[in-house]
C-alpha cells in the first residue's frame, strides 16, 4: 500500500522537533490557560462554536510540567513514565515492539480557536517530553509538528470544534503514519486488501461530548464533519488473531463505535486495519488511557491461551493529557501483563 503521509514526516515525527520560535508568547499562552481555567468539564474558546477540555488546558496551565515534581503536578501525584518503561520491558520479553502515540491537546493545535490572539506554533507543546520518554528506550510518536505542518497546507479541520476527540480525518493520517512506522521500523508486514477500500468522504453530523449535557448544548447546532468509511456493509471487528494491537483510551474507539462515539467504521482502528490489510486487534476504554486500558488488556491476555503467543506490536494511544490528569488515583500502579 502507499502511504498518503508525506514521506518526509516519518524522519521528523522520530526526531526532536524545534521548539517554538518565540518562547515569551509560549509563556503569555500557559498564562492565558491558567487565568481561564474553571470548575467546568467543558471551557468555551474564543471561536464560535469550538470547546476544549478543561482538563487539557489544565495540562497546559503547568508549562513544561515534566521540568517540576510529579507530587506538584500531577492529579494523582505520581510519576507516569516507570509504568510506561514497565509495560515496554513486560512486551520486550515476550518479543512484541510497544509504539506510544500520545495524542496532543486541542487547544496546542488550534490555539487561536481557545484565545484569538495566539498563533500555531506559539501553544504550550510536549515535544521536548516526547524526546526524554525517546532517550529512555521508548518507541514515541509526536504527532504536534505532524498536525502543525498540516494545519499550514490544508483547511480540512484535524479536530472535532465541539468534541474531546481528533476529527475523522486526523484518524487516517495517523493510521497511515503508524502503518508506515510498523512497516519501516518494526518489519511488520502490510498486504493489500480489495476488501478494506476507504469510501469517499460524507458528512455527518455529531453532537459532541463537550457540548452534550452542557450549558451550551440548546444553543450549539450539530457540528458536520467529513468520514472516509471502511468496510461500511460489513463493520470490522477485533481480531484477537491479529499480530497488531490497538490499545488506548476513546481516541482508539471514537467512529469506531456508533452507540457511543458518533458513528462506525470510520475510526483509527478500522483505518490502521485498512492499511495494513486486514482487521486487527482492539483493547479500547472509555477513559484512562494510561491506566485503565492497561488493565483491560492484562484480563484480555489472561483470558485468551496464548494471546500473546500471536502480537508483535502493541500500538497504544491516548490523550496526552493523561500525564498530569489522570483521573485513577492510585496513580500509576504497576500492571502485568499476563498472569
Amino acid at each position: 500500500m502507499t502511504s498518503r503521509i508525506f514521506p518526509t514526516f516519518l524522519a521528523l515525527l522520530l526526531s526532536t522537533f524545534p521548539a517554538a520560535a518565540n518562547d515569551q508568547r509560549v509563556l503569555d499562552f500557559v498564562e492565558t490557560c491558567r487565568t481561564r481555567l474553571t470548575d467546568n468539564r467543558t471551557l468555551a474558546g474564543d471561536a464560535d462554536g469550538w470547546f476544549f477540555p478543561t482538563r487539557e488546558i489544565k495540562q497546559l496551565s503547568l508549562g513544561n510540567f515534566w521540568e517540576k515534581p510529579w507530587a506538584e503536578v500531577s492529579r494523582n501525584q505520581s510519576d507516569p513514565v516507570p509504568s510506561m518503561i514497565e509495560f515496554h520491558q513486560l512486551l520486550a520479553e515476550k518479543n512484541v515492539k510497544l509504539l506510544i502515540v500520545p495524542v496532543p491537546a486541542k487547544a496546542t493545535i488550534y490555539p487561536g480557536k481557545f484565545a484569538g490572539h495566539f498563533a500555531p506554533g506559539e501553544a504550550q507543546g510536549i515535544s521536548p517530553f516526547m524526546e526524554n520518554l525517546r532517550k529512555q528506550g521508548l518507541n514515541v510518536v509526536d504527532l504536534e509538528p505532524l498536525f502543525l505542518e498540516m494545519r499550514t497546507h490544508s483547511t480540512e479541520k484535524l479536530w472535532c470544534a465541539q468534541d474531546a476527540h481528533y476529527s475523522p480525518a486526523a484518524c487516517v493520517k495517523i493510521a497511515d503514519l503508524v502503518a508506515d512506522i510498523l512497516e519501516s521500523e518494526f518489519g511488520m508486514e502490510r498486504h493489500k486488501n480489495t476488501t478494506l477500500c476507504r469510501s469517499e468522504a460524507e458528512e455527518i453530523s455529531i453532537l459532541g461530548d463537550l457540548v452534550a449535557y452542557s450549558e451550551w448544548q440548546k444553543s450549539t447546532p450539530q457540528e458536520i464533519v467529513n468520514v472516509q468509511y471502511v468496510s461500511r456493509e460489513n463493520p470490522l471487528q477485533s481480531n484477537a488473531e491479529s499480530p497488531v494491537l490497538l490499545l488506548g483510551d476513546s481516541h482508539a474507539l471514537v467512529f469506531s463505535d456508533a452507540e457511543n462515539f458518533h458513528c462506525e467504521s470510520a475510526g483509527l482502528f478500522d483505518h490502521l486495519s485498512a492499511a495494513m490489510g486486514s482487521a486487527i486487534d482492539l483493547e479500547g476504554s472509555a477513559s484512562g488511557g494510561l491506566v485503565t486500558s492497561r488493565i483491560n488488556l492484562y484480563r484480555k491476555a489472561v483470558n485468551t491461551p496464548g494471546y500473546w503467543d500471536r502480537k508483535k506490536a502493541v500500538v497504544w494511544v491516548f490523550t496526552a493529557r493523561e500525564f498530569t490528569q489522570s483521573s485513577f488515583t492510585r496513580g500509576f500502579v504497576s500492571i502485568p501483563i499476563e498472569r
